[in-house]
């Protein structure tokens, strides 16, 4: 019995100092996490600030950008329903330029210098989906030859920092040529690197692009921005 008596103590002890090692991981965690969140949303208002930690907390508890599954991962004590509801509204008026922005700027003041900034272009197909807006016909990337489907335009543009450890996706755009204000494939592109050389101060940099944009007019545009 003695023995016995011994060994259940030490597993409770065992049992308690994981539970505690997980507790203080956690604490660290949701630090951590406070943290990045305030310094990603300096100069937002408060309910901005909030909703960006619930999107992202809820992204990492729920494991999926589905609203729902969003909801899920808050476990807020009120019912699924109204976080729902609450996350829905506060999504439609949100300013995601204005977080890209901040996001990239945090990206840029981690990153080692030079930069190295490639862009790429792909495409989202929606066949299906005749109903969404500013829906336009684009060429499936993942086929050969011409063939095109409907759907949407997509710029990948992401950075590496000068230790080549240092690699972050800044701006998957989606765009489509028939919405209002479109000009041209290439003025879109051009405005986003435009965006992407002010954040980082105009600092000197390496650009790497896709075949697609070897014409004159891109060159120039480069060569006007040296990158």
């Amino acid at each position: 019995m003695i023995f016995m008596g011994t060994h259940n103590t030490r597993k409770h002890e065992r049992k308690r100092g994981t539970m505690n090692h997980f507790s203080n991981s956690v604490r660290s965690l949701k630090a951590q996490f406070s943290q990045f969140v305030e310094e990603v949303t300096q100069g937002f208002s408060i309910p901005e600030k909030k909703l960006v930690a619930d999107l992202l907390w809820g992204i990492l508890g729920g494991g999926s950008v589905f609203v729902s599954d969003i909801a899920r991962g808050l476990h807020e004590e009120n019912t699924l329903d109204s976080t729902e509801v609450r996350l829905t509204k506060a999504i439609r008026i949100f300013d995601y330029a204005k977080l890209d922005d901040a996001i990239a700027r945090r990206v840029f003041s981690v990153f080692a210098q030079p930069y190295s900034l490639f862009i790429d272009e792909s495409d989202i197909g929606k066949e299906q989906a005749a109903k969404l807006e500013s829906l336009c016909q684009v060429r499936d990337g993942s086929r050969s030859g011409d063939v095109f489907h409907t759907g949407y335009h997509m710029t990948g543009l992401g950075a590496v920092g000068g230790s080549r450890r240092n690699v972050m996706v800044l701006k998957p755009d989606i765009w489509s040529s028939t919405a209002k204000g479109f000009v041209s494939s290439n003025e879109h592109t051009q405005e986003i690197i435009k965006n992407i050389r002010y954040m980082m101060n105009d600092s000197a940099c390496e650009m790497s692009l896709d075949r697609g944009y070897d014409d004159a007019e891109m060159m120039n545009f480069l060569d006007e921005y040296d990158v």
